[in-house]
């Protein structure tokens, strides 16, 4: 007898190969019909190819699965669960997926199919409908490039995360002496990690792209390439850069980069040792030409950092006002939100958000959180503003703020 999963398999895969099929008959294919003038063009050109080519394979190897699904399910006396290609040759679907999805995240981070679908554009309206059968949700108004994008993007997840549950729930349902049991077992295994692998893979695919839209023509041509993911970006993790005064830090699968005003710092991190210090919050990183120091305070050190500023600004009002003064929160947000502008901290937003995420919990409503919390929402007023707090209402107070000596960076 077969399983309800290998019948959920069977009609998974009948979904999957279907959907392939109406994706390149009705996207890669017309996007390959494009004729690109430019270097660009042409390159955005070429991956998309590449990608009908793994498109091909994939489908292929889908047509297989279900031709061995079938037959198993006609004659499950005479074809054990062993035979089945998703156990037999897991290796092989596994590595069809991988380089599917890494065809996939090259286009996505280069906008291939944005720039091509932009060239023929009056054909790609009239596609919306038949674009509805491909996934859910696609908008009127939206971009074409967007809508090309997730007509991909949503089968493969579906059936990557389809296939990693149902191949545990096989994995929970034959018995512990089955014959096929370790084929199963390192099938679910292997699809698991597939499933991770995608999600990793189209998470820094969509932040690379996302990244482009940041930096001027001329850096984001130096910096993309179909190949190139950013792990990480000093904009969301604030890190400082010394002696080199970076005003941001990129980091990318190969290479680190350090833009400071219209300078580029590129270093090959084939060529970079980075020595970790002991308490995680800093690092040395050498290269052949420089060496540099990257820290970043610890959350604690960030509070007790907020602490002395609102010791100061307090110790600074009761001196104006010659006599001892305890801010509540509607006299302390003013100050603080002039004292932070002043201040010009660089990422507040991200440094607000990691040290609220890192925070002991035993000082939640305690001194800290109150702190922070005026913290958060100075920086609100600020972002949605843009302005500079009065302190008129304080007499003499703006001179002796301006006057105390500065405080350390939080």
């Amino acid at each position: 007898m077969c399983s309800p999963e290998e019948a959920a398999l069977l009609q998974l895969e009948e979904v999957f190969s279907a959907t392939l099929a109406r994706i390149s008959n009705r996207v890669l294919q017309p996007l390959l019909t494009a004729e690109p003038s430019d270097p660009q063009g042409r390159e955005c050109l070429r991956l998309l190819q590449q990608l009908h080519g793994c498109a091909q394979q994939l489908w292929e190897v889908t047509e297989r699965s279900l031709r061995a699904l079938r037959e198993r399910l006609r004659h499950p006396d005479a074809i054990g669960l062993e035979s089945l290609l998703l156990l037999l040759e897991a290796d092989h679907v596994l590595q069809v997926h991988m380089e599917y999805i890494e065809s996939y995240t090259s286009c996505v981070v280069v906008q291939a199919f944005q720039k091509a679908a932009k060239q023929r554009s009056r054909y790609w309206r009239g596609q919306r409908k038949a674009l509805r059968q491909l996934l859910w949700g696609v908008s009127p108004e939206g971009s074409m490039g967007t809508a090309l994008v997730q007509a991909l993007r949503q089968p493969l997840t579906h059936h990557v995360q389809k296939y990693a549950l149902l191949l545990l729930s096989l994995r929970d349902t034959i018995g512990e002496c089955h014959p096929a049991r370790e084929l199963v077992v390192r099938a679910a295994t292997l699809f698991g990690d597939l499933h991770s692998f995608m999600k990793q893979a189209l998470d820094q695919a969509e932040a690379t792209q996302a990244l482009w839209l940041t930096l001027s023509s001329r850096l984001r041509d130096a910096l993309c390439t179909p190949a190139r993911r950013l792990l990480q970006d000093s904009q969301d993790v604030p890190v400082t850069v010394t002696p080199l005064r970076a005003e941001r830090a990129l980091l990318f699968d190969d290479v680190l980069v350090l833009l400071q005003g219209h300078s580029v710092h590129t270093f090959d991190l084939k060529l970079v040792w980075v020595d970790p210090e002991q308490d995680g919050c800093a690092a040395h990183l050498l290269t052949p030409e420089e060496e540099f120091f990257f820290g970043s305070r610890s959350p604690r050190e960030k509070q007790e950092a907020l602490e002395r500023t609102y010791e100061e600004i307090e110790a600074t009002v009761s001196q104006a006002l010659g006599q001892e003064h305890k801010l509540p929160m509607d006299d302390l947000l003013p100050l603080l939100i002039y004292v932070v502008s002043r201040a010009r901290i660089q990422h507040l937003g991200a440094e607000i958000h990691l040290t609220r995420d890192m925070m002991d919990p035993n000082h939640t409503g305690g001194r800290y959180d109150f702190l922070l919390t005026a913290l958060e929402s100075c920086y609100q007023h600020i972002q949605r503003d843009g302005r500079h707090a009065s302190t008129a209402h304080l007499p003499g107070l703006q001179g002796a703020l301006v006057a105390r000596p500065p405080l350390d960076q939080a």
